[in-house]
């Protein structure tokens, strides 16, 4: 939601021409079908673990206030939304496909935990 707020915030670019097609982040996003290492592509840094930043208990009701204000944005905004950029030439709707594939990702990975036979009943 940062990289959306960033990308709003600065001026509309409707002449950028160095953005990618939309297809790039809807066919390459990555997926289950190829294994993720978030450490490795972090290094020498370990920012992708988790820094206990919020209360376990919170998580849910942090993530349905932020998807809620999302959807309202979206169904409100009547401005185009593809002329906003963050810093890597990314749009805003782009940005929201981002997002969408990586929640997806995880609300997969956490279906596939919970059918393991090892995981609590």
């Amino acid at each position: 939601m940062h990289e959306i707020s960033f990308a709003l915030g600065r001026v509309p670019n409707p002449g950028n021409t160095n953005h990618s097609p939309d297809s790039l982040y809807v066919d390459n996003y990555p997926n289950e079908s190829k294994k993720q290492d978030a450490l490795s592509y972090t290094k020498p840094f370990s920012f992708a673990i988790p820094l206990g930043n919020n209360e376990g208990s919170n998580n849910v009701i942090w993530l349905t206030t932020m998807r809620n204000e999302s959807i309202d944005y979206l169904e409100e905004e009547k401005k185009n939304i593809r002329i906003h950029y963050d810093c890597f030439d990314n749009n805003v709707h782009q940005i929201y496909i981002m997002l969408f594939g990586h929640t997806d990702r995880h609300l997969k990975q956490i279906q596939k935990v919970k059918v393991h036979p090892d995981y609590p009943k």
